[in-house]
């Protein structure tokens, strides 16, 4: 079978994951001017997203009547918070589904009871250490599915609000890394050399996120990678010229960054 057609799978929003969704909200929104683009309480867990100057969204997740349904509570036993998946939109679902186990990638967690949200997930063991959101999107769904007053979101705290540059992702085998987001999730390489981190393929769907693969050669990022097929390394956000970000520091090439630690487990590089 064809792989999907990139003019209609999109990477859509990267998701993160945290004890209490307020502490990613006050940063992605209160530090960095993120505008409400919806949430809701789903089963075992909430969410909620704010998307940023150039429409790139993140995902904002936390454990919620996990008596129900406890996937995110153990994934923060297991992992403590951070990220947590990327979201990729798909025109036909059972297509991605059978390209991706055609590839060889395992597919777990199908779910079509609404017909206007169905999903299915790529195991982070087979798709390069990050859980991969295959998500059908209907007709009758507007955006996000669901919605709470959005009075409840925090204001920024300048009136700026930065861009979602690209999303970073650390891996082993950049080669084979590289066919799974072209083959099956059809990205487009449109950038490719080498940089601090490593040598890097990037990729760009039909909307405005971006994905950069790195195979690390920094000793730091390797040992910080510790020996996983993959590992999210950092956001990088721009336009943040005069927005002033809790626990940033800035480095010799005249950047910005907050360290996981500082940050629900994601490291943040913020440019000009």
């Amino acid at each position: 079978m064809a792989p999907p057609n990139l003019k209609t799978t999109d990477l859509d929003h990267v998701a993160v994951a945290s004890e209490s969704g307020w502490d990613n909200l006050w940063r992605y929104a209160g530090d960095l001017g993120g505008r409400w683009a919806g949430g809701m309480i789903s089963v075992g867990f909430h969410f909620c997203q704010v998307a940023f100057a150039n429409d790139v969204r993140i995902e904002i997740l936390e454990p919620r009547n996990v008596e129900e349904f406890d996937f995110l509570r153990r994934f923060l036993d297991r992992n403590g918070p951070g990220p947590h998946h990327i979201t990729f939109k798909v025109a036909d679902l059972d297509e991605a589904i059978a390209t991706a186990r055609g590839a060889g990638y395992q597919v777990v967690g199908e779910n079509r009871e609404n017909e206007d949200w169905q999903e299915a997930f790529l195991h982070p063991k087979s798709s390069h250490g990050i859980v991969i959101q295959l998500a059908y999107q209907g007709s009758n769904a507007d955006g996000v599915p669901g919605a709470v007053d959005p009075e409840v979101h925090p204001a920024g705290r300048s009136r700026a609000t930065a861009a979602l540059e690209r999303i970073v992702h650390l891996v082993a085998d950049l080669g084979s890394a590289t066919t799974m987001f072209v083959d099956v999730l059809g990205g487009a390489v449109v950038d490719e050399g080498s940089e601090t981190l490593g040598e890097y393929r990037e990729l760009a769907w039909p909307g405005p996120a971006r994905l950069r693969l790195v195979r690390p050669t920094e000793r730091s990022a390797v040992e910080w990678m510790g020996g996983r097929t993959g590992r999210l390394h950092h956001l990088r956000f721009s336009q943040t010229t005069g927005i002033d970000v809790v626990h940033s520091v800035t480095t010799p090439d005249g950047l910005r960054t907050v360290r996981p630690e500082d940050n629900n487990g994601v490291r943040l590089v913020l440019a000009p």
